[in-house]
């Protein structure tokens, strides 16, 4: 992966609470880098990842997703699994 990847999350249970979507990566599952934060979910919850930025090898990306009403806590929150960047 070079370039710049769009990177997509859903909320899928039909909620309309979620107030943003939050993307990070990590290379160990420790410590996450933030890419970034989607506020707007109308078209979606998406970010674009620019990977000229980070070294080549594997990565694993997260989205958290918070809620309208505790905006603090993660209400969702989806970790994939290893890509190559």
């Amino acid at each position: 992966l070079s370039g710049t990847a769009t990177l997509v999350a859903g909320e899928l249970t039909g909620a309309k609470d979620v107030k943003n979507c939050t993307f990070y990566y990590s290379v160990d599952q420790n410590e996450w880098q933030l890419i970034a934060t989607d506020s707007d979910g109308s078209d979606g919850w998406s970010a674009d990842w620019t990977t000229f930025a980070v070294n080549n090898g594997p990565y694993w990306l997260k989205a958290e997703m918070r809620d309208q009403l505790d905006p603090d806590s993660v209400k969702y929150a989806i970790t994939a699994r290893e890509i190559a960047a």
